[in-house]
């Protein structure tokens, strides 16, 4: 980042985003620094000085600076660089005017004058965007603020607050005193038979675009990529599938909603009004009929019926939940937190029971699933660029398992099938890998960079949910383990039934 100061000593400067490294640039031949514009194409730093009435440029590459305009009938304010022209705001005609960037050339006015002081001016158009590149703090990694460093980020504090040690992925975590097992040799993974005959389908979506996918489980290949019929104005953050209603839940970043769209009516209603924060992870129980998601502004997780009533906060005041994966087998859940250090706890389904999973030193998970074929629970982890799991068979949840050399810097993920699906941030293509085979595939839907994926999981066959038909229950009824509880929104409580909801006091 460039700026200008105005102090005792007038200057121009840089510093990395994370404000280390501050270098003086300029310190001569300045005095009232008031506009500067950094030009991509040519890496040069333009900036007009209203004091002196002039108009340079710094090439960073070369550390050579330029005069190019010096009048004294301006008094340039600010300044912006688009292609071959520079654009000035000047406090003595009251107009914006243009000149060659390259030689000073004066080009006019770009419109007659006018009676005011015409202050700060910028320049937007697609073309300034960069494409294809990497944003480490697009995921939130910090409990606080992320701020770009010269090799990644780094996480930093607001004013008024303490530090505690960083969750960013530079800085690992330290090992415990017992290490569990662990292996980055190739992927040795149980493989569950299914019902192959199935050709399952796959929901990605980027910003405002929802595809679907029919993915066939014996080849490693897709076909009929639709371009589904859904609100372009809708900014999707993440989903979740209910494959018993075929209803694909969304989370509207925009809105603050989470949306129920039926994949076969096209069908649109709001599940949920979250009012703020966001969504970055939701999971679906599909034998309870029940909607997980965590918000992690409000430090919370949550659930809901499949229709959006029954809705209460089973979890606050976590450290910044950011995803969570399902379990219903044995009536537990997983939610992944990026505060202090990352952590991955278990929780019974009525967020009770909590037990933190013993996390290897150099492990950043970023995004969870369960294989209900597989009983794993899978992760994505930037750190090792690979894809972690551990088995679900056992409390002791370890060896983990590590498929590396992605070759791409995943960020979301979903397992279904043994067939394990990521987005990367690097590229726009939907990657895929059986568990047993180990070679990687892509798919290019022509989208732009994909937010989110999820797979419509087939189910194996099991005994009909806890809560499935629990209807005594006033509010909500969710598992506990292998039992039912009845859960009541805020204000009030369990009456004396154990079923039904009163008023607190």
């Amino acid at each position: 980042m460039y700026w200008t100061d105005w102090g005792d000593t007038p200057s121009i400067k840089q510093a990395y985003m994370d404000g280390n490294n501050v270098v003086p640039l300029v310190t001569q031949r300045i005095e009232w620094p008031n506009g500067l514009a950094y030009d991509r194409p040519t890496n040069r730093l333009y900036w007009c000085d209203g004091r002196l009435n002039t108009i340079e440029y710094l090439n960073l590459d070369t550390g050579k600076r330029t005069l190019l305009l010096r009048r004294d009938d301006v008094h340039p304010f600010s300044l912006a660089v688009f292609e071959s022209t520079a654009y000035w705001s000047d406090w003595t005609s009251d107009t914006i005017d243009m000149f060659n960037k390259y030689d000073g050339t004066h080009r006019g006015h770009l419109f007659p004058r006018r009676s005011v002081d015409i202050m700060g001016i910028s320049i937007h158009h697609p073309v300034l965007r960069p494409k294809n590149i990497t944003n480490p703090c697009q995921y939130k990694p910090c409990s606080d603020i992320c701020a770009l460093a010269r090799d990644g980020f780094r996480c930093i504090c607001s004013n008024g607050s303490v530090c505690e040690p960083s969750s960013g992925f530079e800085t690992p975590p330290p090992a415990e005193a017992e290490t569990p097992a662990t292996t980055t040799e190739e992927p040795v993974l149980p493989v569950y038979k299914n019902d192959t005959s199935y050709a399952g389908s796959l929901y990605a979506a980027d910003e405002g675009t929802l595809y679907h996918v029919e993915h066939n489980l014996l080849l490693p290949a897709w076909r009929n990529v639709t371009k589904l019929a859904f609100d372009s104005s809708v900014m999707i953050g993440s989903m979740a599938y209910d494959s018993l209603r075929n209803n694909l839940y969304i989370s509207d970043i925009t809105r603050k909603k989470i949306l129920r769209f039926n994949a076969l009516t096209n069908d649109v209603a709001t599940a949920h009004d979250y009012v703020s924060g966001s969504v970055p992870g939701m999971d679906f129980d599909v034998t309870n009929s029940l909607l997980y998601w965590v918000n992690p502004e409000m430090f919370t997780l949550e659930v809901c019926s499949w229709n959006g009533t029954g809705h209460v906060v089973l979890l606050e005041r976590l450290r910044r939940p950011y995803d969570v994966a399902l379990y219903p087998k044995e009536g537990l859940l997983f939610v992944l937190s990026l505060g202090d250090f990352t952590a991955i706890t278990r929780y019974t389904m009525d967020g009770k029971n909590a037990r933190k999973l013993r996390m290897l030193s150099g492990y950043r998970p970023l995004s969870l699933s369960v294989d209900v074929w597989s009983e794993r629970l899978f992760w994505v982890d930037p750190l090792r660029d690979g894809i972690a799991s551990v088995s679900l068979k056992s409390d002791a949840y370890w060896p983990v398992t590590v498929i590396e050399g992605l070759q791409s810097d995943a960020h979301t993920l979903t397992v279904a099938d043994n067939l394990v699906y990521w987005l990367a941030m690097d590229d726009n293509d939907v990657h895929f890998i059986h568990i047993g085979e180990g070679l990687t595939h892509q798919m290019n839907l022509n989208g732009n960079q994909f937010r989110a994926v999820v797979r419509t999981k087939k189910e194996p066959q099991t005994e009909p949910g806890i809560c499935t038909g629990a209807s005594d229950c006033g509010h909500i009824c969710v598992p506990s383990g292998r039992t039912a509880t009845c859960l009541c929104p805020s204000g009030t409580t369990l009456g004396d039934d154990r079923k039904t909801c009163r008023p607190q006091g």
